[in-house]
């Protein structure tokens, strides 16, 4: 198993530089959320 080096969050060194923009699937969407429910108020 190789060692990576990381960064103080335990993160890999230069792992978001590599990563940041590289989805190249459809766009994604996100979908209605619909509405809250409504609960009783706790006394």
């Amino acid at each position: 198993m190789q060692q990576t080096e990381t960064d103080a969050n335990d993160w890999p060194i230069g792992f978001f530089e590599e990563t940041a923009g590289a989805w190249a699937g459809e766009p994604l969407i996100r979908e209605p959320q619909g509405e809250y429910e409504q609960r009783l108020e706790l006394a």
